[in-house]
């Protein structure tokens, strides 16, 4: 599975992001996780092409623990 997670640089989302990674190699054991730095407030996370979660267009908030494991999950 792969998952790419953007998240801003420019206010400081890596920490979020970085949580999110380590949540994610904690429940799936076959992921290959890439954290691409942008801008703007943006927090996206796309799996296998697939677009799970972004904050900016339509949560307007973080994910909440677990939540994006239980989407990857849904799928």
């Amino acid at each position: 599975m792969n998952i790419e997670i953007y998240y801003c640089g420019e206010w400081n989302y890596l920490p979020e992001a970085s949580r999110l990674e380590e949540e994610l190699k904690g429940n799936f054991s076959n992921v290959d996780i890439k954290l691409n730095e942008g801008s703007g407030g943006i927090f996206k996370v796309i799996v296998n092409g697939t677009i799970i979660f972004n904050k900016l267009e339509i949560e307007h908030r973080f994910p909440k623990e677990n939540e994006i494991t239980t989407r990857i999950n849904s799928l």
